[in-house]
């Protein structure tokens, strides 16, 4: 009985992950050109809010992508039965997910930075001091 709901949970994963996978990949390809002059003149990029919201929502996406594909292939192999790749991300999965939290991390330093940048007349009532609390 718990293997076949196991099979379902799988199942259902693997259902769900496709489909992020695909739209986190078409907002990146979307994204590419201003992400690409952002990194090309940054001075002049993250001077405005937008490009720190362009460069949040970049890493942002770029991370649910690579979350998304990282736990796709270990749900297909588990469900295949292939135990060679099973236990090759199940020994890669602290890496991977140390990485992917330093780059959820940033993303969401660019977009706090976005925040800040917008609010010249400080209508939220949020400041720099804030934002070096937080961080």
């Amino acid at each position: 009985m718990l293997s076949k709901l196991e099979k379902i949970a799988h199942m259902q994963a693997i259902a769900i992950s496709f489909p992020i996978c695909i739209m986190s990949l078409l907002v990146i390809v979307k994204c590419w050109k201003s992400f690409h002059a952002i990194v090309k003149k940054p001075k002049v990029a993250l001077k405005t809010s937008m490009g720190w919201v362009i460069l949040g929502i970049f890493s942002a996406v770029s991370c649910i992508f690579a979350h998304s594909l990282l736990s796709i292939i270990p749900l297909s192999a588990k469900f295949l039965s292939i135990e060679k790749v099973v236990s090759f991300f199940d020994n890669l999965s602290v890496y991977s997910r140390i990485s992917l939290e330093i780059f959820e991390f940033f993303s969401v330093f660019c977009l706090v930075k976005a925040l800040v940048a917008s609010d010249k007349n400080n209508r939220i009532g949020l400041s720099h001091r804030d934002i070096n609390f937080i961080i």
